[in-house]
């Protein structure tokens, strides 16, 4: 059955005494990244009966490894050149890739 998305939370809580992070999750899409990322000898799972992929995921991480990053991604501005030389590589590339697909 799961969690209704008003339920789904993750939780991360800095202990500034063992400098680690404690790590709580049953948002599927953030268990997915947790796994991926750190590998799940690094938490413990429970898991609902007859389901595969864990209901919720508890575990502890090093003080490097949570980040926070500007979530706003810059828009890059290029000048004329630039784009005329990004115009050029994507038409060799389409280029290439039609002449091997024949």
């Amino acid at each position: 059955m799961g969690y209704s998305n008003e339920e789904q939370e993750t939780v991360l809580v800095f202990n500034r005494v063992t400098d680690k992070w404690d790590v709580y999750s049953c948002c599927s899409p953030h268990i997915t990244k947790l796994v991926n990322t750190y590998g799940m000898k690094k938490f413990t799972a429970d898991y609902e009966e007859g389901r595969e992929a864990p209901l919720s995921l508890r575990g502890t991480l090093e003080a490097n490894q949570v980040s926070f990053r500007k979530g706003e991604k810059r828009k890059r501005e290029l000048s004329p050149e630039q784009l005329e030389a990004q115009r050029e590589r994507v038409k060799k590339m389409r280029l290439a890739r039609k002449n091997k697909l024949k």
